[in-house]
């Protein structure tokens, strides 16, 4: 997923510890959103666009657990995947 932002080199990314790469993610997803809130407010709306805001403790701890949660689907779902393939092997 950190890879995916692109803010860091996946030689980086690599040697990172999960909870680094927990907290990259969060802030990637953060200010993506912003991002997108933004230029949606800013498209539809007759005011001018407002500045950026840092995102709070708050909006990083959930978007962190976000990625957690995300994390651990991608987990579950590798591991389901190689148990089909398991028992694909041991059917032939």
């Amino acid at each position: 997923m950190a890879g995916r932002l692109g803010s860091v080199d996946e030689e980086d990314v690599m040697s990172m510890d999960r909870p680094t790469l927990l907290q990259l993610v969060a802030k990637g997803m953060v200010a993506k959103a912003d991002a997108e809130r933004a230029s949606t407010a800013s498209a539809t709306a007759r005011s001018p666009p407002r500045e950026m805001v840092q995102p709070t403790e708050i909006e990083l701890q959930l978007e962190m657990k976000r990625a957690e949660l995300e994390l651990r689907r991608m987990e579950t779902e590798d591991k389901r995947a190689e148990r089909e393939a398991e028992g694909r092997r041991a059917e032939r």
